[in-house]
């Protein structure tokens, strides 16, 4: 029986750890639906963010996780949970057979998806952690390590990707890890803006020059006078529906007419922000506002609301309204944080990015890392070899993009002007690319 059968075969898995907790491993589905009530009574106490509830990683799997295996991580002070480390073991396979086996957290990058889709160079999630009770959290971290430490020899690497530099991963967990037996490689992944908002609006304010104070002003009261904009929040299953039907045509009319496929391109994408924004629904973390102005919408922004945190996912706007002069992207933008600070909330978080109407506004960015870990013991041969599956994988995955954004240009465009276009394109990535270098 393969390494790869033996992984697979297992369904859960109990035994007890060299320390106080029990260990217990989740690899099927049912057993991960069984664990549903116990998983979101103990993100309700952590310190976690939105991607690691079970609404974000149960859809994640189902959707994207089926070519892969699961491996859970349990900790259990007798029959209490108190600790989740969700990975899954990741596969690159040629003619089905399986040529290197990393576990990753899950809510990241699948080496080799499955399906005709773009695939993405980010992880699907903004952030990723393991998941601690306040109580535990240094036996959590402990019991993690040596549970990895135990197991490593089955798989080649072990990944964890975009763990903010501040997050217990990076400083409790990592730390754990002798250098003597261990090597890893930390890389910068991505930059995430956010807000840390104040008491009142005028605080935030005083920090930014005059002219940015006046704009963001007046664009509050166009969005709360009600002379030209009206603000509204989907409310209604039927309303969420209609307000995601309009940001999906939204967002891929702007980037076609960019000429880029634009995320809800794949379909499972597109399965998950619809399957997720419904469950966020449900559990009254959805704050999906529109911006209309003679009854059409203009303007509208997905976000997710948890933990005192306002999640900026997805935004769109129609850029052929004759009322973009008024800046609708802005003025909903800036009504909406100045109802977050009004009501409480602590964070307005742009996540991933670094585009100018974020940088306008946010007083803190979130620096994320990639970490690459793996035991000492490998040869130089077979660490050769992993780094250059994961350098193939990213190879294919930029190509494979690549001939859609051609085919975008040569679908919207007469040849001609397609291949123009494209190399304009191409050149301006490569000035962004450099200039953020520099």
């Amino acid at each position: 029986m393969s390494s790869e059968e033996m992984i697979s075969d297992r369904n859960v898995n109990r035994k007890k750890s060299s320390g106080p907790l029990d260990v217990e491993i989740i690899t099927d589905e049912n057993g991960f639906n069984t664990i549903a009530n116990e998983w979101r009574s103990l993100v309700e106490s952590a310190n976690v963010y939105i991607f690691q509830t079970y609404e974000w990683q149960r859809t994640w799997w189902k959707i994207f996780g089926s070519n892969n295996v699961l491996h859970i991580i349990l900790l259990r002070d007798q029959e209490r949970l108190v600790g989740i480390l969700p990975m899954f073991v990741d596969f690159y396979r040629v003619w089905g057979k399986s040529i290197y086996r990393s576990l990753r957290m899950m809510g990241s990058r699948i080496i080799q998806p499955q399906g005709d889709s773009v695939p993405l160079e980010l992880a699907f999630s903004d952030y990723l952690t393991r998941i601690a009770h306040p109580q535990y959290e240094a036996e959590v971290d402990m019991a993690f390590q040596r549970y990895l430490g135990k197991h490593a020899h089955q798989f080649d690497e072990i990944l964890f990707e975009e763990i903010p530099e501040d997050n217990a991963i990076f400083t409790s967990l990592l730390p754990l890890f002798d250098q003597k037996e261990w090597q890893y490689e930390i890389v910068d992944a991505s930059v995430c803006p956010k807000i840390e908002l104040p008491s009142t609006m005028n605080e935030l304010l005083g920090n930014l020059s005059s002219n940015a104070r006046y704009q963001i002003r007046r664009d509050i009261r166009r969005g709360t006078n009600g002379k030209i904009f009206e603000r509204r929040r989907a409310q209604s299953e039927k309303e969420v529906e209609d307000a995601f039907q309009i940001l999906v045509h939204f967002h891929q009319q702007r980037w076609h007419n960019l000429g880029q496929p634009g995320i809800f391109t794949d379909a499972r994408l597109l399965r998950f922000y619809r399957e997720i924004t419904f469950l966020f629904h449900k559990r009254g973390w959805l704050a999906f506002d529109s911006l209309f102005a003679d009854d059409q919408c203009v303007a509208i922004d997905l976000l997710f609301k948890f933990k005192k945190t306002l999640y900026m996912m997805q935004r769109g706007f129609d850029d052929a309204s004759p009322y973009n002069q008024y800046g609708p992207g802005n003025v909903l933008l800036y009504t909406v944080i100045k109802e977050a600070i009004d009501e409480g909330l602590l964070v307005y978080d742009f996540l991933r990015g670094e585009e100018n109407y974020k940088l306008r506004t946010a007083n803190k960015f979130q620096q994320n890392k990639e970490v690459v870990l793996r035991t000492r013991n490998q040869s130089k041969v077979r660490l050769g070899w992993c780094r250059g599956i994961r350098n193939y994988a990213h190879l294919k995955r930029k190509l494979s993009n690549e001939k859609y954004v051609i085919g975008v240009y040569f679908k919207l465009h007469k040849p001609g002007v397609a291949l123009g276009s494209y190399v304009r394109e191409v050149y301006h990535r490569g000035v962004r690319k450099f200039k953020k270098s520099v």
